[in-house]
């Protein structure tokens, strides 16, 4: 495992590219069969338009400018929030006050510890955690409508259940990374990005 962790941290390049493809399919399947025909569905097309797009502004800031990105991962931990928060907002009719009173929080916590924890230009990672445990539990809440209070026939078709299902395990993993990550941070500067692109 060891071995497979220093790999990535050699090779940003390849793991970076991949991740970054991901998310190029997404946005294309989504343009291609025109899946923003409702609210949360746009957003989430959004969404993919948006991590693409500061791909980009990465790989600038990184290859041309040599800078660091700290602050546009913390700029884009705040704007996935924003636009995960609207998602559930849409998505969650019937829990559409607890949805906002929990991303309200969210976003006043976050926004909170990037500043009081660390600043703009160190990476937030309690802020990260609490925005993906406030993330898990709006996608648990989304899987308590879809079986609960939608009482779905055929939940295998749905496409909320793939959207909530990717969710749940990229947040999940992404949890346990962000709570290791000032562990690895004290270690290697660049192990926190090269497991962040797996």
């Amino acid at each position: 495992m060891k071995d497979f962790f220093e790999f990535m941290i050699k090779a940003p390049g390849l793991s970076a590219t991949s991740a970054y493809v991901s998310i190029l399919i997404a946005m294309v399947a989504g343009i291609v069969f025109r899946v923003w025909t409702d609210r949360p569905s746009a957003i989430l097309l959004l969404y993919c338009v948006l991590a693409f797009s500061l791909a980009l502004v990465e790989i600038y800031v990184v290859w041309f400018a040599r800078m660091q990105t700290t602050v546009i991962h913390n700029l884009w931990g705040l704007m996935s929030l924003l636009l995960m928060s609207i998602y559930f907002y849409y998505l969650l009719r019937r829990h559409q006050r607890l949805v906002l009173t929990i991303s309200v929080i969210l976003i006043i916590s976050t926004v909170g510890f990037t500043l009081i924890w660390s600043s703009w230009n160190d990476y937030a990672s309690v802020a990260r955690v609490i925005e993906n445990a406030g993330l898990i539990l709006l996608t648990l809440l989304g899987f308590y409508q879809l079986f609960v209070v939608e009482e779905s026939q055929d939940p295998l078709g749905s496409p909320e259940l793939w959207i909530l299902s990717g969710m749940l395990i990229y947040l999940t993993g992404s949890l346990f990374s962000f709570l290791l990550s000032d562990w690895i941070l004290s270690e290697d500067q660049n192990a926190i990005m090269g497991m962040w692109y797996v």
